[in-house]
């Protein structure tokens, strides 16, 4: 029951609950439909909101077709008291509630209001909202409006739905929102239904579960507990489904899984406690073939599945899997296909690629196997889930999944778990809501729906054979026919005027196209997607009805929007260029302005005379066009111009009123005034002047070397004041120059050429080129180069051996080149050069000297200085030396086992100073070395071969055993015998034990010497020597 309480009023009804089946509202009591519909006013009349009754937002409700409630005004009792002539298609059903007047007995309900439902012969939504825009201009009428279709909500009212975030992720805990199967917007469509049955192959379920019990599947041929196959399916006592596992007739689960997949499925919804299932209205069928240990048998499997088929159960869930592949497995599957059976399975949870490793019996290739991966609240995979492109079809929640369960200690209770047993019967839930709502659907059409209907997710993608995430609502679209409303039921447009794109508004099913017809004004498009209609529409059109189709998967729906394209009286237009205030505007130029809305034509007005009362010289109404061209206007004059537009509607306002000034008069020639025409003797540094022109804004001077200006020396554009400044005249030389003027108007003639002639003077002094100042190598026969000052005729060079030019080579040697060659020169002498330059004016001075030093001869072959020649008892590391040759830059070395050099030289250094060291050397080994110097001019000869040999190693006796002699006993040399070849490490050490030298060699057997140095003989130092097992240490005094 429910008890309404009006707020305006104590009155309060007590009537049965509106009950909900689909879409339609079933009541024995309209006043109730009505009072909730028309929020009834009570004792004085409240004030009509008229907009909020006629906007077309409240048009995407959906209501009654071809119905409508009327309410009169006070004093109109019924439809015929209105006066209203009806006609065939619009008629009167009944009176909702019928006023009493004031002072009437038992006023039970006061109203100042009659309100009736009326029906049209035309149920189409067009009709409806024409008969609603025409009843609602009737002076009798209060208001009109849609029979609405109310329903109750989708959201579930059990306590815990809000942890469902696998039917609504709103965010909580931590999820992404949308990440979910959108179960509460398929809700509105279906709750499923109690003659779908859904079989649960698991472990059983807890069918006294409080939020499960008012779902579980009763068999209306068993008798309960009589022992007895009453309705002869080969299964005694099967009331709820049957006990494979122990073979008995109580499914009842000892395990939890069976009870916590049938919470997913067809949990109870809207009973006020823990969950909600996917079909929540239909029923389970417990087919237990687990037992209490989690496991069960194939044959238990089987069996359940062939009861499932036997009893003709749609759909079963198998959320279980394991083992290889089965054939009598798969032909029970098989056989639940032919028998139109949905076959819902676990994908696994082994985090396994199914293609290549194939998980049962998800992975059979039955045709109505569904298999099922598991997704978590962001819409990830789960870690756990297999996955597969061709093997797996698609993802649904599976990761910390609330639902019910059952447990030994706590009997009925809930459970928040994961795996892909709990994706699974979200599948199987959806699967049962689409045949609650469509029943006549094959097992291969919902297999279909399912897998089109899912939501594309990044993780899935490549992972299943769909890509997508389970989405119920995307599914039940492809079955629900479409519903929708057109946003703007009546577009009034404006000729040439755009209109804003507006909006359908979807109600149900899935809608991939729209058409309308007939065509739309010219202008006027729709968008075949969204149905939106926009654009601007050129041509007047009457008030024409519409009609959209809607086009889905599942069907199509119709709407219609009534259109037409006014004209009015156009706007005042909006003035473009000339800009206001403009300067310089030419004499034949173009008006333009902003076109106005509905304007067909436009008259335009030029004046001289800002109030237009005279001066006019443009007054054009004819124009159809936002341009009119203007011309020829006077020079540097102010012009007013205005415009206005035109339709059959009348004229606009005249626009705001702009001006512009046109171009002045172009600027007469420049006369030239300093230097004079034909001046002479004038600086290399000149100001040249003229008269400044009339009107002018700019200046442009040029001047030259010829009088055809064709080799310019300045050409200067800018120039603001009538002065040019020139410099880096070149003495005795003619120049022509020349000025024009301009403005913005234009460009003058050229003034008159005038010439000048610069004054002679003696050159300045030359600079010196090459060879450069201080130059080394340079050639015995060098070109002497050197600037040309201007004006400079010829020139004196003085070349000699020093530099106060005593020892002269070349003295007061008149040319007239800048370059003369000398030589042949002495090698390796430096000399000094000097240069004048001269005209008829005289003589600029010498200029600084330069000098250079000419290339030496190649250099003489180094004396070799150590080690002495044929020098022995060489030690192994030791320094070469030679002297030094006077004019060498580098040298060159080679050290050789044999005179010959070739193939035996084992050194060669380029690039070395007079000293090398090498090393170490071999034992007892006669080396050869030779050196030549080198320099620019080239090589010098190889010195001498010089030769010494290196400390003797004796060898000719092998001897018997290890012996070591200390240093100091032997001239500085350390000496030890091998017996046979051997490991040698020697290290002399210092007195704290660090080691200064190490040798770690093998040598052959025979009598060995070894150099120390003094600074490593001196006192406090010890050798360690050892080979093998021999071991000796030497202490050094």
């Amino acid at each position: 029951m429910l008890r309404l309480i009006f707020p305006r009023c104590e009155l309060v009804f007590t009537v049965p609950l509106i009950t909900l089946i689909g879409r339609k509202i079933l009541t024995k009591h309209p006043l109730l439909i009505a009072l909730m519909l028309l929020g009834t006013t009570w004792a004085q009349q409240a004030p009509i909101d008229s907009s909020r009754i006629y906007n077309p937002e409240n048009y995407q409700h959906r209501f009654v077709p071809g119905e409508f409630i009327v309410a009169f005004k006070a004093g109109v009792q019924d439809f015929a008291d209105a006066g209203i002539t009806t006609s065939t298609r619009l008629r009167k059903r009944h009176n909702l509630i019928t006023a009493r007047r004031p002072g009437a007995q038992t006023q039970a309900l006061r109203m100042e209001r009659y309100l009736e439902l009326v029906s049209s012969d035309d149920t189409s939504r067009s009709a409806m909202l024409q008969n609603i825009d025409r009843m609602r201009r009737d002076p009798n009428v209060a208001y009109v409006e849609p029979n609405y279709i109310l329903h109750a909500t989708t959201i579930p009212n059990d306590s815990a739905f809000s942890k469902q975030w696998n039917m609504q992720n709103t965010g909580q805990l931590g999820g992404t929102q949308g990440a979910d199967i959108d179960a509460t917007a398929v809700w509105n469509y279906t709750q499923g239904s109690t003659s779908v049955l859904i079989g649960i192959i698991d472990s059983g379920i807890d069918y006294l579960h409080p939020d499960l019990a008012a779902n579980i599947w009763t068999n209306p041929g068993e008798i309960a507990g009589n022992g007895i196959d009453d309705d002869n399916n080969g299964y005694i006592d099967d009331v709820h489904g049957y006990n494979f596992a122990n073979n008995t007739g109580d499914p009842m689960d000892d395990f939890y899984h069976g009870t916590y997949v049938a919470g997913v499925v067809a949990g109870v919804g809207n009973n006020g406690k823990g969950v909600a299932g996917v079909s929540w209205r239909s029923k389970l069928v417990a087919l237990k073939f687990i037992d209490a240990s989690g496991s069960g048998s194939l044959g238990a499997a089987i069996a359940a599945i062939d009861y499932a088929n036997a009893m003709n159960i749609p759909i079963t869930n198998n959320s279980w899997g394991g083992g290889g592949f089965s054939q009598s497995l798969k032909d029970a599957i098989d056989a639940t296909n032919s028998a139109g059976h949905l076959f819902v399975a676990a994908a696994g949870n082994d985090t396994d690629n199914v293609d290549a490793t194939p998980f049962y019996p998800a992975c059979y290739t039955s045709t109505n196997i569904i298999s099922v991966a598991a997704t978590s609240r962001v819409d990830d995979i789960a870690h756990f889930s297999n996955y597969g492109a061709t093997s797996v079809d698609l993802g649904a929640p599976g990761l910390d999944v609330y639902s019910t369960s059952w447990d030994a200690d706590s009997g009925h209770t809930y459970l928040t778990s994961s795996g892909t047993s709990i994706a699974a019967p979200h599948v199987a839930g959806v699967a049962a809501l689409l045949w609650s709502y469509k029943p006549s659907l094959t097992v291969a059409q919902v297999k279909s729906y399912i897998l089109q209907g899912t939501d594309p997710v990044v993780a899935l993608t490549g992972k299943t054979v769909t890509g997508g995430r389970l989405n119920a609502k995307k599914t039940l679209d492809l079955v629900v026919p479409p519903s929708f409303t057109h946003a703007s039921r009546t577009i009034a447009a404006v000729q040439n005027t755009a209109i804003s794109p507006d909006t359908v508004i979807s109600t149900g099913g899935t809608i991939n196209s729209f058409a309308i017809s007939p065509a739309l004004p010219t202008g006027l498009s729709m968008n075949t997607v969204t149905g939106a209609i926009s654009g601007t529409p050129t041509v007047l059109s009457a008030l024409t009805n519409y009609r959209i189709i809607g086009t889905g998967p599942a069907g199509a729906d119709t709407d219609t929007v009534a259109i037409s394209v006014t004209n009015s009286t156009p706007t005042a237009p909006t003035l473009l260029s000339p800009a206001q205030n403009a300067l310089n505007i030419p004499l034949s130029s173009s008006l333009t302005w902003n076109a106005s809305v509905g304007a067909t034509s436009y008259h335009v007005q030029v004046s001289t005379n800002a109030t237009f009362a005279s001066g006019i010289i443009v007054n054009d109404s004819s124009l159809v066009t936002t341009t009119r061209a203007i011309g020829p206007l006077a020079n540097n004059t102010v012009y007013y111009w205005r415009v206005n537009a035109r339709n059959t509607s009348g004229t606009s306002a005249w626009s705001a009123t702009r001006n512009f000034t046109t171009l002045p008069a172009i600027p007469a020639p420049p006369v030239l005034t300093t230097p004079s025409q034909n001046a002479t003797d004038i600086s290399l540094s000149i100001a040249l002047t003229w008269n400044a022109s009339a009107g002018a804004t700019f200046y442009h001077a040029q001047l030259s070397s010829d009088s055809a200006f064709t080799s310019l020396l300045a050409d200067d554009t800018s120039l603001a004041t009538p002065t040019l400044s020139v410099g880096s005249l070149v003495n005795g030389t003619a120049y022509f120059w020349r000025v024009n003027a301009r403005n913005v108007a234009g460009t003058s003639a050229w003034s008159a050429t005038w010439s000048f002639t610069t004054a002679y003077l003696a050159p300045a002094l030359p600079i010196l080129i090459s060879p450069a100042n201080n130059a080394m190598y340079v050639s015995t026969s060098p070109m002497l180069a050197w600037s040309a000052p201007a004006g400079a005729t010829s020139y004196r060079l003085q070349f000699a051996g020093d530099s106060a030019f005593d020892l002269a080579v070349l003295n007061d040697t008149v040319i007239t080149d800048t370059s003369f060659a000398v030589g042949p020169l002495v090698n390796n002498t430096t000399y000094f050069w000097r240069v004048s330059a001269r005209n008829s004016d005289g003589s600029s001075g010498f200029s600084e000297s330069s000098k250079f030093t000419v290339t030496p001869l190649p250099p003489s072959a180094p004396t070799l200085l150590s080690p002495e020649q044929n020098a022995t008892d060489a030690p192994l590391s030791l320094n070469l030396t030679w002297a030094p040759v006077p004019t060498a830059a580098d040298y060159r070395l080679q050290l050789a086992t044999t005179e010959t050099f070739g193939s035996s030289v084992i050194l060669d250094y380029d690039d070395v100073p007079t000293v090398r060291p090498v090393g170490p050397l071999q034992y007892n080994t006669t080396y050869y070395w030779r050196v030549y110097a080198w320099n620019p001019a080239g090589t010098g000869p190889w010195s001498n071969t010089g030769q010494f040999t290196t400390l003797l190693l004796t060898t000719s006796i092998v001897p018997r055993g290890f012996a070591v002699e200390s240093p100091s006993d032997v001239n500085g040399m350390l000496r030890f015998s091998v017996p046979i070849t051997s490991r040698i490490v020697i290290r002399i050490l210092d007195s704290r034990g660090k080691t200064e030298l190490s040798v770690d060699k093998n040598y052959e057997a025979g009598v060995y010497v070894l150099p120390i140095s003094t600074q490593l003989r001196s006192s406090g130092r010890f050798i360690d020597f050892r080979s093998g097992s021999f071991h000796k240490t030497l202490v050094l005094r």
